[in-house]
This record gives structure tokens, sequence and C-alpha cells, in this order.
């Protein structure tokens, strides 16, 4: 398994406040992504960065496209929801 360099701190708040909108616990989070609850606690509490699995994982539990989480975690340079922002030249 291969993990990110560095724990994103707005990932983490970002992922609560999506928790929080979804009315989803962590408990249920991990259940959906077949991942321990440990892992999305760690996540949660920036004590764990995530690799490309885990965003993978993520992205299915919440229904949304693995872009989606690669830019709130930080991995991506454009918001692929945001057709408006333009590509760095």
């Amino acid at each position: 398994m291969v993990y990110f360099p560095f724990v994103n701190e707005t990932f983490a708040k970002w992922l609560q406040a999506e928790l929080d909108r979804r009315g989803l616990s962590a408990r249920e989070l991990a259940l959906e992504m077949h991942s321990s609850p440990a892992t999305v606690y760690r996540v949660l509490n920036g004590e764990r960065g995530v690799g490309r699995e885990v965003v993978g994982k993520i992205a299915r539990a919440l229904k949304v496209a693995d872009s989606v989480v690669l830019y709130q975690a930080g991995f991506l340079a454009r918001d692929p929801e945001d057709p408006t922002q333009e590509l760095d030249p």
C-alpha cells in the first residue's frame, strides 16, 4: 500500500463536513469503504495521509468520482466539479 507523504488537514475537514452533510458517522463510512474504522478515524484526526487505494474507497463510499476526492486531498490543481476553472498554461 502506498501512502502520500503528507497529511492534508484541509482534506480531513472536508471529509468530516461531507460526513456531517450526509448524516454518516466515521464508522458507517468505514463500513461502506470495507475498511477499518481506525483508518477513517486516523484520516479525520490528521494522523494519516491518504493513498490511491483509500481515495478510491472514499470516493466509492461517497458515490463521487475519484477526481473529486483527489482534488479535496490536494493532489489535483483543478476542481473537477468546476468547469469554469482554467488550466494553468
